[in-house]
């Protein structure tokens, strides 16, 4: 073998060395029996590599990590409660399932329940009334965990989303004499009514 093709045989092996070793360290590394500081560090490394919360979560789904678990130590790592609060609420059975399991996991800390119940009041998806969603996250704490500032603060009317029937808009009706067949043309325009 030539000088020249021992070097680049030896150059393309340092390459592929290279690309398994940088492979290896994109790969999450969570188990179901981690713990919850073992899936800290693991979650701290991710998001360090820029993986967002969902990336995160569903290798962590994919490794069986408990959801009670991920919500730890995702918070404990600094990523932000309320994208966990929606991952945990995505990868869950039902929303009450997934708020009590986010009561647990937050029981004793004030700002991140408070987080996890106005997060949960503003999906346009989670179809729960208010008391639902307390009862709910209060089922996780195992106590009346949620400040009743907290409630009232976060179910000001300005701050609630709209059920279907509070996204009508009634001031304005849709009418029309318009009907098929003969006419005598002289149907009325669409306008807003007082």
């Amino acid at each position: 073998m030539t000088k020249l093709g021992l070097k680049a045989t030896t150059a393309a092996a340092a390459l592929l060395i290279s690309i398994s070793a940088h492979a290896q360290t994109l790969t999450p590394s969570f188990s179901a029996s981690q713990t919850a500081v073992a899936v800290q560090a693991e979650i701290t490394r991710l998001n360090g590599m820029g993986w967002s919360v969902d990336r995160i979560m569903v290798a962590a789904k994919a490794a069986n990590v408990e959801l009670k678990t991920f919500a730890i130590a995702a918070a404990k790592a600094g990523l932000p409660v309320a994208s966990v609060t929606l991952a945990v609420l995505a990868y869950s059975r039902t929303a009450a399932e997934g708020l009590k399991i986010l009561g647990e996991a937050y029981a004793g800390n004030q700002e991140a329940l408070a987080t996890v119940f106005s997060t949960a009041l503003t999906m346009p998806s989670l179809m729960m009334s208010v008391a639902a969603i307390e009862s709910s996250i209060e089922a996780g704490c195992g106590r009346d965990c949620l400040s009743s500032t907290t409630v009232s603060q976060q179910t000001a009317p300005s701050l609630l989303r709209q059920t279907p029937q509070q996204q009508t808009n009634s001031t304005f009706t849709l009418t029309s004499t318009f009907n098929s067949g003969g006419g005598t043309g002289t149907g009325k325009p669409l306008s807003p009514t007082n």
